[in-house]
């Protein structure tokens, strides 16, 4: 972890090692590790704060990077342990890993936190906040987190903040498992592979991972004796595919696919004999193009889409289906040195539909 304050960031405690001490049981590796270390001078380099690429000293001083290393050491299970252990960070979780989720920075609403996935929003068209539950901690290679209103860059979701999620994207091969206490065992598998000299690279990278836990029930049956005592499982799967194309010095292209499954278990208000469970599936998909024109102005091309969809049988809505799809250019100029101008034109288009019900949908234009 890097941040602008050492001090800003809390002990890395988090209550998962409760109930899921998580011990790597096998590690293999073979040529250079997949994901990028902190310690690289490459991951010195961020983008979030500003949205150009910045050395960390230079951003503004609430940026914190959570390294590779940083999410290897962590015993938490999914993205909302990880980030609980974080200052500014307040989490809401209803039970175990996969369980729905609200996180508020800095006070702001859950809806007013962006997230995104490789640069490509991640949220629920019908709540207008981030599904941070159903993105599989294991395919996640470093995250940047920036507190306070960045309104200005990002508009009215960012006033609490940004959260920028990239997944791993690399070379080499590694294979993890483990496992801890009530059922918990987890796995991932990772591979890689570059071809051709840097200038005129070619990069493929495919990532599997898993998590199971029998969990625990997040509700009291000796103070609510209507709710249903026994464990709430879950179980969640996640892959990534990413492809990426340097086509000469300064123009390089990639796209990135996530795909994730969660089924968990939860008490709801159906009595005691009735298990409740929320089936969830995530898709997320990046597309981006750099180009430098020359060297003082840069393009950048982008397209992301995330794709929700979920069943519940026995809530009130047995199930929904939403779309979130960003279209945008941006371009930015570096007039002196430390001094730019950049100019962004974004198309956003939400759409959501609960079973049986029709579809609304919502379109944003800004520049």
């Amino acid at each position: 972890m890097k941040s602008r304050h050492p001090g800003s960031i809390a002990p890395a405690h988090s209550r998962v090692a409760a109930f899921s001490l998580t011990a790597v049981v096998a590690a293999l590796a073979a040529g250079p590790a997949f994901a990028q270390s902190s310690e690289q001078p490459g991951q010195e380099v961020v983008v979030t704060a500003a949205r150009v690429p910045q050395k960390l000293p230079d951003t503004l001083p609430s940026t914190t990077v959570i390294s590779h290393a940083d999410i290897e050491a962590s015993p938490a299970l999914d993205v909302p342990e990880l980030l609980r252990s974080y200052l500014s960070f307040n989490v809401a979780q209803t039970g175990p890993v996969g369980a729905q989720t609200s996180i508020f920075v800095r006070g702001a609403n859950s809806n007013q936190v962006l997230v995104l996935i490789d640069g490509a929003p991640l949220s629920r068209a019908d709540f207008g906040s981030a599904p941070w539950e159903l993105v599989p901690l294991a395919q996640i290679d470093h995250i940047e987190v920036v507190r306070g209103n960045l309104s200005s860059l990002y508009g009215s979701a960012a006033v609490g903040g940004v959260v920028q999620i990239f997944t791993k994207h690399g070379a080499g091969t590694s294979i993890t498992l483990g496992g801890g206490s009530r059922g918990t065992l987890n796995g991932s598998a990772s591979v890689g592979q570059r071809f051709g000299a840097a200038d005129r690279a070619l990069d493929l990278s495919a990532s599997l991972s898993g998590v199971h836990t029998d969990g625990y029930s997040a509700r009291d049956a000796k103070v609510d004796p209507t709710v249903n005592p026994d464990r709430d499982p879950s179980t969640q799967s996640g892959a990534t595919l990413a492809i990426g194309k340097t086509w000469a010095v300064g123009q390089r292209t990639s796209f990135s696919a996530m795909h994730s499954d969660t089924d968990t278990h939860y008490d709801g208000y159906n009595g005691p004999t009735v298990a409740d469970e929320l089936k969830s599936r995530l898709d997320n998909f990046t597309l981006q193009s750099h180009h430098a024109i020359n060297a003082s102005l840069n393009i950048d091309l982008h397209a992301g889409e995330d794709v929700i969809k979920y069943t519940d049988p026995t809530a009130f809505t047995p199930g929904g289906l939403g779309h979130t799809r960003l279209l945008g250019a941006s371009a930015d100029w570096t007039v002196v040195d430390g001094q730019n101008l950049q100019f962004v034109v974004e198309n956003d288009s939400e759409r959501f539909g609960y079973a049986g019900s029709p579809t609304v949908s919502r379109h944003t234009n800004s520049v």
